[in-house]
């Protein structure tokens, strides 16, 4: 909820209520497609102010809105954690640019604000965001160069938009008490830092074991399952996000498993889709009418938990069954969480 007042974006996606607000430990479970939507920079004229809005908007009465959005939030901490985004976040930083042109006497009005999506810096290194790398302010018409995954924000009136996975800033637009220096998240450019593990092979060897990798960049995959592993060198304020926490995992599968489908979507091609559009596949998937078989788009193997993927798992399984035999016993374990060897486990907080 403290996020929630202090997002600059909106998450929108169907929650199952039914077991995030059942008995027993708190669960984010979601249904369909998820994504991450942002409105305008103001307000239209008699609704009250929003996520982004909140930093630009009215600011003389920002705490009062934002405590009358969720009055069930301690009143101080919410205070103490809007002062630290004012002093340590760059967006906010960038909001209060943008909010003081504009009250500037004789400010254009068709003032825009650029969230730029590139990325020029090293990107193998962990980089702490500043103001003036993260945005661009701009007054046109809009006809100005933009990236097709840029997102660009008029003064008002303008509709909710989306904001691309590819986005370098995706997540840290929604979770800032997670991420309040606006670190960088995923983007297509990083390059992969390949670890040679004997010290005696030469730079040759070392060049021709980074060649043989499938891909040179880090996929969306690796990048969230690295990020959620304890590392001494970095915060942990992730991994002591809580409820916040399994959003945010929730949160970064979805962005890989629709970045998938639409590699899927888009590459049906490349994976000879027209080798399963058959009569037989139809007739095995029990299309018998000629008028429901039209455009297709095949799910292989490679995608977990796609109907190939569920078929060549059984397929595996009945082989090692009439190979060894069936199994004689499902064993099961019951644990106590309250165990000691758990609670040494786990970190301060948690």
């Amino acid at each position: 909820m403290y996020n929630s007042v202090l997002a600059f974006i909106l998450l929108g996606a169907k929650v199952d209520d039914l077991v995030t607000g059942g008995l027993g430990p708190y669960s984010f479970r979601i249904q369909g497609e998820l994504y991450h939507k942002i409105g305008s920079l103001c307000p239209v004229g008699g609704q009250r102010p929003q996520f982004v809005q909140l930093y630009i908007h009215d600011t003389k009465r920002e705490r009062q809105n934002r405590h009358a959005l969720m009055p069930s939030l301690d009143r101080t901490t919410s205070d103490q954690l809007l002062t630290m985004m004012y002093n340590i976040n760059p967006y906010v930083e960038m909001f209060k640019m943008a909010r003081d042109m504009m009250a500037t006497k004789g400010a254009p009005m068709d003032l825009k604000l650029r969230l730029i999506a590139s990325q020029t810096k090293d990107a193998r290194r962990y980089n702490v965001s500043t103001a003036n790398e993260v945005a661009a302010l701009m007054v046109g018409n809009g006809s100005e160069t933009v990236d097709k995954r840029d997102v660009v924000l008029v003064q008002q009136a303008g509709p909710f938009q989306r904001i691309s996975k590819l986005h370098v800033e995706y997540m840290a637009l929604h979770y800032p008490l997670l991420f309040p220096y606006g670190e960088d998240g995923w983007h297509p450019n990083i390059l992969v830092n390949v670890v040679v593990a004997d010290a005696d092979l030469d730079e040759d060897h070392a060049r021709e074991s980074e060649l043989q990798r499938k891909h040179c960049n880090v996929i969306m995959a690796e990048f969230y399952g690295y990020r959620l592993q304890h590392r001494d060198t970095d915060g942990i304020a992730l991994l002591r996000g809580d409820r916040l926490r399994q959003q945010y995992i929730v949160d970064a599968y979805a962005a890989i498993e629709q970045n998938r489908l639409k590699y899927l979507r888009l590459n049906q091609r490349k994976l000879r889709a027209d080798l399963y559009q058959g009569l037989q596949d139809a007739i095995a998937t029990g299309d018998t009418s000629a008028a429901a078989i039209g455009q297709r788009i095949i799910l292989p193997s490679s995608f977990t938990v796609g109907p190939r993927h569920m078929a060549q798992n059984y397929q595996d399984a009945m082989a090692i069954c009439r190979w060894a035999g069936c199994p004689d016993a499902f064993v099961t374990f019951t644990c106590n969480p309250q165990w000691f060897e758990i609670k040494r486990a786990l970190l301060l907080g948690q």
